[in-house]
């Protein structure tokens, strides 16, 4: 961020974009195609678990199909690619205080 020497002096608010991970806008954070919803996983019958058998030994591991989420989402949404969260810019307004030398911004959490 850039300050000439009278903003930092007197203070200003300054207006800073930032990449902000946040929910799809097109899906609402649902992850499918509009018109369409995520139905029970078919493979592991929405258990999130697949047995997989080899001889006398039986395993036990996460779906590969639905990764565990006991949902399988035939149409994933474009946009965000079937995660539910897309990298968004936005506008933060930073108050500047008078006479401040060193500025450290630490932006932990956005919200609108």
């Amino acid at each position: 961020m850039k300050l000439n020497f009278q903003q930092a002096a007197r203070g200003v608010n300054k207006d800073v974009t930032i990449n902000v991970i946040d929910t799809c806008p097109k899906c609402n954070g649902s992850r499918c195609e509009l018109g369409t919803k995520a139905i029970r996983c078919p493979y592991c019958n929405g258990t999130g678990m697949e047995t997989i058998s080899t001889g006398p030994f039986v395993m036990r591991s996460t779906c590969r199909r639905c990764h565990g989420t006991r949902m399988h989402i035939k149409f994933p949404c474009n946009e965000c690619e079937g995660k539910g969260t897309t990298v968004q810019k936005k506008t933060v307004t930073v108050p500047v205080p008078a006479g401040e030398r060193k500025l450290l911004i630490l932006i932990h959490q956005f919200q609108q």
